[in-house]
């Protein structure tokens, strides 16, 4: 089978006809290098190394990027960190401290129940995707929410703004929704710039004079 096209997101690659196997396709799921058999001119679309491919979304990440790889560790934690807290509570309660029991479920509760919350404050400003589509000359970025299901914001360059001070994780403003991108995950950098505003005139004005200073 011959791929002639792929997503602008994707690289064409075409199997050796020297060699009876090759790499298989790296994904989220499973990033390590696995040798599979092929045959002479079978090609197929696949991610810019080092990035692997997330089966769920469609698009390539960095390995340690991957947002549902991520966000179903996450959760997984939870759900163990709830059905592990009955046993370890009984398992505490035959020791018969009472100090010991409360400080034992303090502990099991902060990472059952905070942690979650504090990973969503963190990652909920996260790019994992952007598009831009040329005929109406705007851009969808798309988030996660807590519950790993993914939000899109659509926006020209003109609704962003970019503050003087960047907040935690935070690198411009739509719409009034902070969001956090990088220039290393854009296949096209003229786009983060045009996002960005580096495609404006800079302005060097230090401050507004004031025309009484002026006169004087």
């Amino acid at each position: 089978m011959s791929i002639d096209k792929c997503p602008e997101h994707l690289i064409r690659i075409k199997s050796d006809c020297s060699k009876s196997f090759w790499t298989a396709q790296k994904t989220c799921e499973h990033p390590e290098d696995i040798l599979v058999g092929t045959m002479c001119g079978f090609s197929r679309c696949d991610c810019p190394d080092p990035m692997v491919l997330d089966t769920e979304t469609g698009f390539c990440y960095d390995v340690d990027n991957c947002p549902t790889k991520h966000g179903l560790e996450s959760k997984l934690e939870y759900i163990a960190g709830l059905v592990a807290q009955p046993i370890l509570i009984k398992e505490a309660s035959t020791i018969g401290s009472t100090s010991l029991l409360i400080a034992l479920c303090s502990v099991v509760g902060f990472f059952t129940f905070i942690t979650p919350i504090l990973l969503h404050i963190i990652t909920k400003k996260y790019v994992t995707e952007i598009h831009y589509d040329p005929d109406t000359s705007t851009y969808k970025a798309t988030t996660y929410n807590f519950f790993i299901m993914p939000k899109q914001v659509e926006f020209t360059p003109d609704d962003v703004i970019v503050p003087d001070i960047p907040g935690m994780f935070t690198t411009m403003s739509a719409k009034g929704k902070n969001l956090f991108i990088e220039a290393r995950h854009f296949n096209d950098p003229l786009h983060y710039a045009k996002i960005m505003g580096y495609d404006k005139p800079l302005d060097f004005k230090l401050g507004e004079t004031d025309d009484s200073d002026v006169k004087k």
